[in-house]
């Protein structure tokens, strides 16, 4: 605040002069005894935030609500039912403190699945595949109504289990019957090479010679 001749100490909310003896007028104004004594009181002072917040592997609410977001996305269930198991699970356990402290009606539990526990199995599948051989399986979809996708399935070995495993890689809009929906390897950075079996259903767009998802991998 008062020139280049000077240095802001946060600690003492104070500015030091520096201007005769650089950096030793620093390292006095460091070993006071009155900046040692804000300095530690300062490191002392509980953090604002773990004041309002516990971190999520301590707090068994947040456990417990990230299990069942999980359970919600193994199974493949209805967000809806999160609003009915939140009051559920209250009359089956009453006189636990977690079930009384459980909030996880459908919104919570689709911001769980898709922006918690979502990234982190996309960049684990991702991962997978890049460091391993992998086959895929592929099926677009024939609705007339709305947007068409094509789901893509991968089978890898997963090492962690020790079993080759079928996991979910991407489902992108393909509104036009083309092969070019394979960019989802590009953009993740897959190698080509990793790829050793192709398996889909044999629509034109599927397995033709030209302009389809094969001719697409065989060019490739």
């Amino acid at each position: 605040k008062k020139g280049t001749d000077y240095a802001r100490c946060k600690a003492c909310n104070t500015d030091v002069s520096i201007g005769s003896g650089g950096r030793n007028d620093l390292t006095r104004h460091l070993t006071s005894k009155m900046h040692l004594a804000k300095a530690e009181a300062i490191s002392s002072r509980p953090s604002f935030q773990n004041a309002f917040f516990k971190p999520a592997s301590h707090d068994p609410v947040t456990r417990a609500e990230v299990c069942f977001a999980t359970f919600i996305a193994e199974h493949n269930l209805s967000f809806f039912i999160a609003d009915h198991f939140t009051d559920l699970v209250k009359v089956m356990f009453p006189y636990s403190e977690i079930a009384k402290k459980f909030r996880c009606r459908r919104t919570k539990v689709t911001n769980i699945v898709m922006k918690a526990l979502a990234p982190v199995a996309d960049t684990k599948v991702t991962r997978l595949c890049r460091n391993n051989k992998f086959s895929i399986m592929m099926d677009e979809s024939n609705d007339q109504s709305d947007s068409k996708c094509v789901a893509i399935l991968v089978r890898v070995y997963d090492s962690a289990v020790l079993k080759v495993m079928t996991y979910f890689l991407s489902m992108p809009v393909c509104n036009i019957g083309t092969g070019a929906n394979l960019e989802v390897f590009t953009e993740r950075d897959i190698p080509w090479q990793n790829m050793i079996c192709y398996s889909s259903d044999n629509a034109p767009v599927m397995i033709s010679a030209n302009n389809s998802v094969l001719s697409r991998i065989r060019e490739q």
